[in-house]
């Protein structure tokens, strides 16, 4: 994915009066796509990708700030540190974290 990639402002919103499709636009009114609703799930399709355009942000720091404090966490018991659900926890937190970013951690 290209490093400096800009996408429509957010929010996004669905336009559902185009007659057969839907189409969803950007904050600035540009339009970003249009989905078809007369396939099974084009409806539902559209909502999800406005609803995950429209939460990434807050996930994403959401997810950092509980990363951190899991890191926090497993850095204050040092040696005593033994908690395989908090080691799998950051790792998947990370992961998640770096594919919300494009593969960058």
């Amino acid at each position: 994915m290209p490093e400096n990639t800009q996408h429509t402002p957010t929010p996004w919103a669905i336009d559902e009066t185009m007659g057969g499709k839907t189409k969803l636009w950007g904050a600035d009114g540009t339009p970003i796509c249009t989905v078809s609703r007369t396939r099974k799930n084009g409806l539902g399709d559209a909502a999800l990708i406005v609803r995950a355009v429209n939460s990434h942000a807050a996930l994403v720091a959401a997810l950092q700030r509980a990363a951190d404090a899991i890191s926090s966490i497993v850095q204050q018991a040092g040696d005593a540190h033994n908690n395989d659900a908090l080691d799998y926890a950051l790792s998947e937190a990370r992961a998640a974290l770096a594919q919300a970013r494009g593969g960058q951690s």
